[in-house]
């Protein structure tokens, strides 16, 4: 489907399964990453997990556990992934969707919150550099396209992160997330017309 503000949508309902998977995919990652502040897409995914005009602070995350049994996000060079699981229950979906739209619609980005987020952005970094092909393939691409582009990976760097500005990441945000850059994707068991 495409709603009136072009979102679009897919739905895959399967009574096969015990449980719903939504994805809320927004098109933008690190290539749209301005020119050293790799890394942005990616500190922004974290950060919208911290709530919204409605929803505040850490309540959102609360709501997210309270009604999934599992929700993630990954940001690479095209895109950025909400994932969750959620209940096979008409009202937890009804307040997943409840809460992808205030996260599309009305995030609320707090400076507070940036220093912690970027040290989780930065043991990620480590964990993932810790393994040989990712250095081999961290150092092919930079040696393709040095260090800007497909040269960057998503995940960022610690300089690049740091120099991050809150206008930045605002800018970003509504340049980005909206529903006619979006596509979100609901499969597994629930019913059609609720959704």
């Amino acid at each position: 489907y495409k709603l009136d503000n072009g979102l679009r949508v897919i739905l895959a309902p399967n009574d096969k399964e015990s449980k719903i998977f939504m994805n809320m995919v927004y098109l933008t990652g690190a290539l749209n990453d301005p020119k050293g502040k790799g890394g942005l897409a990616h500190l922004l995914e974290h950060l919208a997990f911290k709530g919204t005009q409605n929803v505040k602070g850490e309540e959102f995350q609360r709501r997210l556990d309270q009604h999934t049994l599992m929700s993630n996000a990954s940001t690479d060079y095209y895109s950025t992934k909400y994932t969750s699981v959620i209940r096979p229950d008409k009202n937890a979906l009804d307040e997943m969707m409840y809460l992808e739209a205030e996260r599309m619609d009305k995030l609320v980005l707090q400076e507070k919150f940036v220093p912690s987020e970027i040290s989780i952005v930065m043991r990620e970094r480590e964990v993932r550099m810790d393994q040989p092909f990712s250095v081999l393939m961290d150092q092919m691409w930079k040696s393709a396209y040095g260090n800007q582009y497909l040269g960057r990976l998503p995940i960022g760097d610690l300089n690049e992160l740091k120099s991050i500005k809150m206008n930045e990441l605002n800018q970003f945000y509504r340049a980005w997330y909206a529903p006619n850059n979006a596509v979100m994707v609901v499969a597994g068991k629930f019913n059609k017309a609720d959704v």
